[in-house]
């Protein structure tokens, strides 16, 4: 809800129609309250890491290297060998 709500927020909105008929759609600057209600519910789900950590929330860090990509890689590599010699 917090996603779809700020990219409503942020995205042309209807400001008027012509004597036509024709919807007038333009940016509107984010007003301070929805920023701060913004702000406060990414706090509580805990979006930064100031905020994991004062929460002591520790994120793992992933393997830098992944094994099955080098694998493709080098299964590429001797592909490309057979059929450029």
């Amino acid at each position: 809800m917090i996603a779809e709500s700020t990219s409503r927020d942020l995205c042309p909105q209807v400001v008027g129609t012509t004597d036509d008929g024709e919807i007038l759609r333009d940016a509107i600057p984010l007003k301070g309250a929805s920023l701060s209600a913004y702000l406060k519910a990414m706090t509580s789900l805990l979006v930064g890491e100031g905020d994991r950590r004062r929460a002591r929330v520790e994120l793992p860090r992933g393997k830098t290297t992944d094994e099955d990509e080098e694998a493709a890689v080098v299964a590429l590599d001797e592909y490309q060998r057979r059929f450029t010699s």
